[in-house]
């Protein structure tokens, strides 16, 4: 098992990616629950107007709905920040000539913007003071998602409240400190600061929101746990088994295929044959066999033929493989039927009954996101007016209530 949990992040994603059935309960769960978004109370048609516009061709709301989802249930937590795209400006300090970051030619060395030539006083070897336009229109807004292994949580057991950090990736570093444009001119100056003096980047609580599932009373309280964690040790033991498997497939399957002159009567063929001539011969009429399927071999004495190998199927662990997927699936929390097929598709169905109110919460959990930290942050910065979301009711086909 791994020592901390951010290592274990890394087991969820490659078994997120690798196990079949992790891949398929974790995409139905995410998936399945997320209906239609309607607004809740009266709403002019002309604010529906632009927020269908906003939601469907800009944040693109279903798929990021699914994809918090999938942060959600591989790592057990997911934070969500508002983002603004920004202009990059770049101001000469000896004319104070500002213009975007395209129009000067420039380097960067020792964290600082060096002017190859000024656009306008032409001076050469000037600083550059850098700063952030930013875009205030629904094509420059989006919502990002932040890798749970580049967060570091204080999370203090008083009071209950959570300090978050992130730690930039080797890539973005890398690109700083090399000075590579497609980096420097499009992270905040706030990461390229944070490099230069070695600090931690503390993201704005007023602009983050963690999705987290439930966990026990334990010192990383700050950090949910992902669904699959009871189920690691046996994933473990499932990826033995394949191991095995994939060993006597590559070692048992395919035969070894022996033959030998038979010994009959009193003729004993390894003293009175000339065993050079008697290989050359069978091998003479294996070939013709080959070109002929057809072709008759004529044999002097018998012939014998014994395999070895080819017991794959025997020796392979497939039942046990079998019932580890069953108790995966079953250490997940949801019916065989539902990852499996077989389920009853109908409202009286215990098995979907269970998975149904499972997704009532996390439907309670996406709403509470909707209302409020998605729709807050459109209306401070985009300027929209107020309005309240609620989602589509989930329920069976066949449901004779409705």
């Amino acid at each position: 098992m791994p020592k901390t949990i951010k290592a274990m992040f890394k087991y969820c994603r490659w078994f997120y990616y690798q196990n079949e059935f992790i891949h398929n309960v974790i995409t139905k769960m995410t998936e399945y629950p997320i209906t239609d978004v309607l607004y809740d109370g009266k709403v002019d048609p002309k604010i529906k107007e632009l927020y269908n516009e906003l939601f469907n061709h800009h944040l693109k709301l279903k798929k990021l709905l699914i994809e918090i989802g999938l942060d959600y249930y591989t790592f057990g937590n997911c934070f969500i920040s508002a983002n603004m795209k920004f202009k990059r400006m770049l101001k000469c300090k000896s004319c104070e000539y500002t213009d975007s970051v395209d129009k000067f030619k420039y380097k960067f060395q020792s964290f600082k913007w060096i002017a190859t030539e000024c656009p306008k006083c032409r001076l050469q070897g000037v600083e550059l003071i850098p700063s952030d336009q930013y875009l205030k229109n629904p094509n420059s807004f989006k919502f990002i998602r932040w890798a749970p292994e580049n967060i570091t949580i204080d999370y203090d057991e008083l009071t209950g409240e959570s300090r978050y950090f992130y730690q930039m990736n080797e890539q973005i570093k890398n690109g700083i400190m090399s000075g590579k444009k497609e980096v420097i001119e499009r992270v905040p100056l706030l990461f390229i600061d944070a490099l230069k003096e070695k600090k931690k980047i503390e993201l704005d609580r007023q602009n983050l929101y963690h999705l987290k599932r439930p966990t026990l009373a334990e010192e990383d309280r700050g950090w949910g746990k992902p669904i699959i964690l009871p189920a690691m040790k046996m994933l473990y033991y499932m990826q033995t088994l394949r191991r095995g498997n994939e060993a006597i497939v590559a070692d048992h399957l395919i035969p070894m295929r022996a033959m030998f002159p038979a010994a009959t009567g009193n003729l004993d063929p390894f003293t009175q044959l000339n065993m050079g001539q008697w290989r050359s011969a069978v091998e003479e009429q294996i070939l013709k066999w080959r070109r002929d399927s057809n072709h008759i071999g004529v044999f002097p004495i018998p012939i014998g033929y014994q395999s070895l190998g080819g017991d794959a199927k025997v020796l392979m662990v497939t039942p046990e493989m079998s019932y580890l997927e069953e108790s995966i699936i079953n250490s997940l929390g949801f019916p065989t039927e539902f990852i499996k097929g077989g389920a009853t598709w109908t409202s009286a169905s215990v098995s979907l009954r269970i998975v149904e109110n499972m997704f009532m919460s996390y439907r309670e959990t996406l709403v509470d996101l909707l209302n409020y930290f998605v729709v807050p942050k459109i209306c401070s910065l985009l300027g929209y007016p107020d309005v309240k979301l609620k989602f589509k009711k989930l329920k069976m086909s066949d449901d004779p209530q409705a």
